[in-house]
C-alpha cells in the first residue's frame, strides 16, 4: 500500500487530475470504477473520460508521503502549483466546494449509489470498510478537518441547510425518513447503545462545556426564544401525549442520575484503591 499524491492525465488533451490517498492504487481503481459508471464526482473528469475513453488516461505517482497527516498539506501544494484542469475545485480540504451538478448527473450519481448498495452483502462490505477506516486516527483526523473546513463558511452552512429543507419538504420523503428512523431504533439494543454513548460523552467536562457554549450561542441569536416559544405554543398535544412525555422525561433523568452516581462511585473507588 503506497501513500502519496497521484496524477491522472488525459493523454489526448494533456489535462490532469491531482489527488491524494493513503492507498493510491486503490484510489485509482475507484476513479476508474466511478468513471465507467458515469458517476465520477468531477464532471470535468467524467466528460473527458466519456469522450476519449479509458485507454487515453495515464496514472502516475507524483510524490510519496509516508506520514498520512501531511497528505492534505502536500496535495494542496500540488494543486496550488499545477492547477489541474480536471479537478473542478482546487481545495484539498473540501474537494466538492463550489461544485454544481446538472440534474442528469445527479440522477446518474443516485442510480450508481443505489446500485452499489442494492444488496445486504454490498452494504455490509461498505460498512466494514468505513469502520476500518474510521478506526485509523489519521484518517479520522483528515475527515474531521475536512468537515470543519466545509462548515466554517456561513454561506456553505446556509446552502446545505436550504438543500436539507428542500429535500425533506415533501410528505413522501418525510415518510421515508420516518420509516428509516423507526427501523433503526427497532433494532435490538439500538436505544441502549445510543443512551450509553450520549451518557459517556456528557460525563466529559470538555463535552459539557462545548454543549453549554453551543446552547448559549443558539439562544443568544435574535428571535431564537420567540421562535421556540411559537413552535411550542403552536404544537397541539393531547393530555395523554403530554403525560407520556412527562413520564418518559422523568424516567430518563432518573436513569441518568443513577448512571452518573455509579460512575462517580467507581471513580472514587479507583482513586481510593
Amino acid at each position: 500500500m503506497l501513500s502519496g499524491i497521484y496524477q491522472i492525465m488525459c493523454v489526448s488533451t494533456g489535462k490532469r487530475y491531482i489527488g491524494s490517498s493513503i492507498d493510491v492504487e486503490r484510489r485509482w481503481r475507484q476513479h476508474i470504477r466511478d468513471a465507467c459508471k458515469g458517476i465520477h464526482h468531477s464532471r470535468y473528469f467524467q466528460r473527458a473520460w466519456d469522450k476519449y475513453g479509458e485507454d487515453e488516461f495515464d496514472f502516475a505517482v507524483l510524490e510519496v508521503v509516508e506520514d498520512a497527516s501531511c497528505l492534505l498539506e502536500a496535495e494542496q501544494a500540488w494543486l496550488d502549483r499545477e492547477k489541474p484542469e480536471l479537478n473542478g475545485a482546487l481545495s484539498a480540504m473540501a474537494p466538492m466546494l463550489g461544485k454544481e451538478f446538472t440534474e442528469e448527473h445527479k440522477v446518474k450519481l443516485s442510480e450508481g449509489i443505489k446500485k452499489a448498495c442494492d444488496s445486504q452483502e454490498a452494504r455490509a462490505r461498505l460498512s466494514e470498510s468505513a469502520k476500518k477506516q474510521w478506526k485509523d486516527p489519521e484518517i479520522r483526523k483528515k475527515q474531521l478537518e475536512r468537515l470543519r473546513s466545509q462548515f466554517s463558511s456561513p454561506e456553505e452552512r446556509e446552502r446545505l441547510s436550504g438543500m436539507h429543507k428542500k429535500r425533506c419538504a415533501g410528505p413522501a420523503m418525510r415518510k421515508k425518513l420516518s420509516e428509516a428512523a423507526k427501523k433503526r431504533w427497532a433494532k435490538e439494543g439500538a436505544k441502549e447503545r445510543q443512551a450509553k454513548a450520549i451518557e459517556k460523552a456528557s460525563l466529559q467536562p470538555e463535552t459539557r462545556k462545548k454543549l453549554s457554549e453551543a446552547a448559549k450561542k443558539r439562544w443568544a441569536k435574535e428571535g431564537a426564544k420567540e421562535k421556540h416559544s411559537e413552535l411550542c405554543n403552536g404544537s397541539k398535544r393531547s393530555p395523554e401525549t403530554r403525560r407520556k412525555m412527562s413520564e418518559a422525561q422523568k424516567k430518563t433523568w432518573a436513569e441518568r442520575k443513577e448512571r452518573q452516581a455509579q460512575a462517580q462511585q467507581e471513580e472514587s473507588d479507583q482513586t481510593n484503591g
